[in-house]
């Protein structure tokens, strides 16, 4: 579980599914998106980024022959 909003840092009851204690984590992977606990939902993308630039560069040096 993750929690968001002004209170994301604030203690919280334990949460159980079953006899499974639900664990309280500060980030988390969702479809390959990294997902941080804040006042706000923050979003962190670096592996994404270093792709999408990997990528391009690879193209643009293939393509102009270099």
């Amino acid at each position: 579980m993750l929690k968001v909003g002004p209170m994301h840092q604030s203690e919280v009851k334990k949460l159980t599914r079953g006899d499974t204690e639900v664990e309280w984590v500060t980030d988390l992977r969702y479809l390959g998106v990294h997902l941080i606990s804040a006042k706000m939902l923050t979003v962190n993308m670096p592996m994404q980024t270093r792709k999408f630039y990997a990528a391009s560069n690879n193209s643009i040096l293939h393509n102009t022959g270099l």
